[in-house]
This record gives C-alpha cells, structure tokens and sequence, in this order.
C-alpha cells in the first residue's frame, strides 16, 4: 500500500501536544532552586541558646530527709465550717415542723444554705449557717425555736447531709482526674484512692499539693511507696494535687531528618541538640534546608522560636541543652518543595503524557 493511502490516526489533543512543552518550561522554573543553598550565621540566637539550660527534676525516687521532714507542719483541716450550697439534715423542731426537709415518702432532701449564707425556716425565718459549725447552728435554732417551746433545752440535731461547697482537684496523670468534696475528714491517700490511682505514664517523683498557691512540703513517693503516713494530710478547701507526665520530659525532632520522632530526656543529665539530631539519623542531605534548623520553645500557640543553619547546629550542637517539649524542625529545601509538588502534580500530567505517547507509538507503526 501507498503510503499515502495509509490511515493515518487523529492528531492527539492539544493538552497532549502541551504536555512535553508544560514540563520543559516546569524543569526550567525548578532549576534555579536545585543550587543548595550557602549557610548563614545565626549568632544571636546561638548565644541564647547557648546560655540557658533547664533545671531538670531529679530522677528516680528518693525519700525526704530528714530536714525536710522536720519542716513537714502541714495545718490540719480543724473543724468542718458550713458553707454555701452545703445540704444540712435538721431534725427535732417539733410537730410544727414536721417533714420539714423530708419528701412525702419520708426522703431526706435535706437543708440548703443560700448563696446569702443562711437557711430559711418556716415560722423561724433565716438562720445564719456559712462559717459556723454544725454545733454552733444547733445552738442558733434552739435559741430561735425558744418562741415556740417553752422548754429552753429542746433537743435538736444538725449534720451535714452533703459536702458541697468546699472541694478540693485532683488533676495529671489519675485515672479519673477531677473535683471531691471535703469534709473535714477525707485525706490524701482517700482523694488519691477515689480518683483510681496513678496512670502508667505518673511521675509520682515529681507530684504536688498545692495548697493556698504554695506547694506543700509533701513527698507522694514516700507516702505511697513507703507508707509513710505522718504525710497523709487531711485536705483543705481549694487544695490541688496535680500529678505531672513522664511524656513531658522529651522532645521531638520533625521535618527533614531520616527518623523523625519523640525523644525521652535523660533524668540528670537532658539532652543536648545534637544528641537529638543523632537519635534521629541526622539530617537528609538531598532535603534539608542548611539555614533552617528550626527550635520551638514553649506553648504551641505562641512559642519561641530559634534558628540555626546546619553548620552552627554541628558546631555549637553539643553545647545547646534542649528543654522538655522543645521541638526541633529541619526545614526542606525549595528543591525537595518542588519535588513533592510534582509528586503531587503526576496525575495531572501523567494523563496528557499517556495521550501522547500513545499518538506517537501509533504513529511510529503505521508509518
């Protein structure tokens, strides 16, 4: 057959004919980014790095001396005073009274004290009960019960149904973090005991009471492993036991590094940067990014931030102690950005690509 008799297949689509040009003109845009770039200096916030080191917990368990001991007064809780919201259970007013707190099946409901600190009786009137203790609102109703009954002694009874108004938190590393009442009586090993115990990841070493924004002179390692009860104090209003993580004693190295990932602290001696870096392989050298060698320090709203280019981090490394939750961020080159996006730019391309290749190859049999 003549040749130019042939069937000759359509022309492919102007996407197709585009393609090799799109791509030509993409490689001549990235090539200018391919050059790695020349370190830059950073001595500011090499010096300031440099200078500051975290106090770091001491590691492991060790027991309170005897000095600290000797400091260990810790105020009792003294005698349980009325407050707000607390439930009062009043019995012996009389007939007059009657059910008086009581549900028509006979349920106790109890008394409440008002947000103005006193309770409301029928006929009595308001009776004054925050700060007073059970005994002294006894004396308080059976002097106002005396316009009602002639006998001055007449017998009545005041409890606490329900402990509402004062609580004290418990809050880390708990299996139930949360808020308890106190009544006078319920001491630190009962709140810990109520909110189930320690979590796997408890640093018992480093727990707290903190009582009146002062940490108390407690040490939990030695009431709980040691049993030693004379710290077994009776909780207060406000009081807080917060039990720290072991989690936050690391640091994390992300970004262009060939082993991303969280770090542990060494209990005496931290972590230095380059130690961290060297946990996670070092840096990829066909990705990093030489002046971007990023520390973020502090809270992740708004933290601090450092930067160090990759010969300041091999150099002065080893003398730049990080902090618990310090993240360290290797940051890509343009040209490892380029390279992801036309990674991420191939199913658009490869399609015109196949259209023309394939008018090619046709082309290239039939003719």
């Amino acid at each position: 057959m003549d040749p130019a008799d042939r069937p000759h297949a359509p022309a492919p689509p102007c996407a197709a004919r585009a393609a090799p040009r799109a791509l030509l003109l993409l490689l001549l845009a990235i090539a200018p980014a391919c050059a790695q770039p020349v370190p830059r200096a950073h001595p500011e916030d090499v010096k300031a790095l440099v200078r500051t080191r975290p106090v770091l917990s001491r590691g492991g368990f060790e027991p309170l001396s005897d000095a600290e001991r000797a400091e260990l007064e810790v105020e009792g809780a003294g005698v349980y005073r009325i407050g707000v919201g607390d439930l009062l259970h009043i019995q012996g007013l009389g007939q007059q009274f009657q059910g008086f707190g009581e549900t028509p099946r006979g349920e106790i409901v109890g008394t409440k004290v008002k947000p103005d600190g006193q309770i409301y009786m029928p006929f009595l009137g308001a009776i004054p009960a925050q700060g007073r203790t059970v005994l002294e609102v006894q004396d308080a109703l059976r002097e106002a019960l005396k316009t009602f009954n002639r006998d001055p002694d007449a017998y009545v009874s005041v409890d606490v149904l329900e402990f509402r108004s004062q609580k004290y938190f418990v809050l880390g590393e708990v299996t139930q973090p949360g808020i308890g009442p106190v009544d006078g009586e319920v001491t630190l090993l009962e709140a810990l005991a109520r909110a189930g115990g320690f979590s796997p990841d408890s640093d018992i070493d480093q727990a707290v009471v903190v009582r009146a924004q002062k940490v108390l002179p407690l040490s939990l390692s030695d009431l709980v492993r040691r049993g030693d009860l004379r710290q077994n104090i009776v909780l207060k209003d406000h009081d807080l036991i917060f039990v720290p993580s072991r989690r936050i004693q690391r640091v994390f190295v992300l970004g262009e590094v060939k082993k991303p990932g969280v770090f542990p602290l060494h209990p005496e001696d931290g972590i230095t940067l380059i130690e961290a870096v060297t946990l996670a392989e070092g840096l990829r050298p066909e990705t990093a990014d030489v002046n971007q060698v990023r520390i973020f320090r502090g809270g992740w709203a708004q933290p601090e931030s450092f930067t160090l280019s990759s010969e300041e981090l091999y150099r002065h490394g080893a003398s730049i102690h990080l902090f618990p939750g310090d993240r360290v961020f290797v940051a890509p080159t343009d040209m490892a950005t380029y390279s992801r996006a036309l990674q991420l730019a191939a199913p658009l391309v490869s399609l015109p690509l196949s259209v023309a290749g394939t008018a090619f190859a046709w082309r290239a049999v039939t003719d």
